[in-house]
């Protein structure tokens, strides 16, 4: 059985590019490596929680280049939002 699908949070900013953040609280990893082309439902990596792994996905209407995922191989706490 394979893990749900969740879009992440996207939010624009003054720049007009987007900010996209995390829909709960976890530990992200296998996120899209700085400079990778994404769209809306592309892989943007897994957020565990506890014993749960939920899939992320890129929302609708975000296009873009990824600009500071952090290394690709570190797993890293993010909050709601």
């Amino acid at each position: 059985m394979s893990a749900p699908t969740i879009p992440l949070l996207a939010e624009p900013d003054e720049r007009g590019t987007f900010v996209l953040r995390s829909p709960r609280v976890g530990v992200w990893s296998a996120h899209p490596p700085d400079g990778a082309l994404v769209g809306p439902g592309s892989p943007a990596g897994v957020l565990a929680q506890l014993r749960r792994r939920v899939a992320l996905a890129i929302p609708e209407g975000v296009v873009g280049r990824v600009t500071s995922a952090g290394p690709r191989d570190h797993a890293v706490p993010v909050a709601f939002g």
